[in-house]
């Protein structure tokens, strides 16, 4: 789960103090580089450096050339300062996202966090390994290709990239609820249910008493209970295989889509691919939800 959502606003205004670095003179740059070392983004601390470059040709150089090479550093200076305001706002919000989540990644350091992932889940048994595995790897796509993106068009993505890490998430947690799912069918034992039941009918059929038919009833039936759990059990096992294929499927369609944009130019964001990855997460949250429902139904 993105636990950003859990910060309260009082956490996200305090967190977000560097901003003001950025309307001071002649210090506007270290703005990008505290945020940069902050939430570990090398990009911002090199675009903080950038900015950096006309103050320092100011602070040297300043009356000391001729009246043109001034007027181009003056003019440097106020576009190095408007544009450190104006990327420090850009980059609040992944600032908390990544902030929030223990600091940016790089990416071979969240290659490394989701080979830890896959393993961790590889001691889970699972039908539906392999799938959640090519979903890690599409997941690292994705990364890498956000990574490629202009930094100043990045926060345009960070909700797409929120979303894509968050039923990732959702998913490692149907492959727990799979390996359970496997405990509770290996437990009933269903063709001993169903010999059993064969058994309970062809009694029920040569009983006389009522009393004695009603006691086979009764007991049928609680088998017969243990046969739809079964059923119940084997059907969602299932949808979790068929939801986990789907959700690759759509992991692969968001990478393809972000490899075809080279970049959002104006402050549009990409909708169609953030409601994508949204449609897909609130499923997930739907079905984790009724699988806890069925859970509680068989402890009741």
């Amino acid at each position: 789960m993105n636990k950003l959502d859990e910060k309260s606003t009082f956490w996200k205004i305090t967190r977000l103090w560097w901003i003001f670095l950025a309307f001071l003179f002649l210090i506007h740059w270290m703005s990008l580089i505290v945020a940069g070392l902050e939430a570990r983004r090398k990009k911002w601390i090199l675009f903080g450096v950038l900015y950096a470059i006309p103050v320092f040709l100011f602070m040297i150089f300043n009356k000391q050339v001729g009246e043109l090479a001034e007027n181009i550093i003056m003019s440097l200076f106020f576009f190095s300062w408007f544009a450190a305001i104006i990327h420090s706002f850009a980059i609040r919000k992944e600032y908390l996202y990544l902030l929030a989540n223990k600091g940016g990644k790089t990416h071979s350091e969240f290659k490394k966090k989701a080979v830890q992932r896959e393993s961790r889940t590889k001691k889970v048994s699972s039908d539906h390994q392999s799938i959640y595995d090519a979903m890690l790897k599409e997941q690292l796509a994705i990364r890498k290709r956000y990574d490629e993106i202009d930094p100043l068009h990045q926060p345009n993505f960070i909700d797409i990239i929120i979303m894509v890490d968050h039923f990732i998430e959702q998913a490692e947690e149907l492959i727990k609820k799979e390996s359970e799912i496997d405990k509770i069918i290996a437990g009933l034992n269903i063709k001993q249910v169903e010999n059993r039941i064969t058994e309970l009918n062809d009694k029920i059929s040569k009983a006389t008493e009522v009393e004695l038919q009603k006691e086979y009833e009764q007991t049928k039936a609680s088998y017969e209970k243990q046969r739809q759990i079964h059923k119940d059990f084997s059907d969602k096992k299932n949808v979790i295989g068929l939801r986990l294929e789907s959700n690759l499927m759509n992991l692969k369609e968001i990478k393809y889509d972000l490899i075809k944009i080279d970049y959002v130019v104006d402050e549009t964001k990409p909708h169609f691919l953030f409601e994508k990855a949204d449609e897909i997460s609130k499923e997930m949250d739907s079905y984790l939800e009724s699988m806890k429902d069925t859970y509680n139904e068989l402890n009741a």
